[in-house]
């Protein structure tokens, strides 16, 4: 199954955000094929966020 297709997703309204699948790098979360400082402010800035 694709990252992308989540069969009880109907509504895309931006709220969730993944990392791109299958680039090889577990860190790497903005998927620039390396684990940079980046990678690291993209999940601080989600940081305390109230996912429902």
């Amino acid at each position: 199954m694709p990252c992308d297709d989540w069969a009880e997703a109907s509504l895309d309204d931006g709220s969730c955000l993944f990392a791109p699948c299958n680039n090889g790098c577990d860190g790497d979360i903005v998927g620039d094929s390396s684990v940079t400082v980046n990678d690291i402010l993209l999940l601080l800035s989600n940081f305390g966020t109230i996912c429902q």
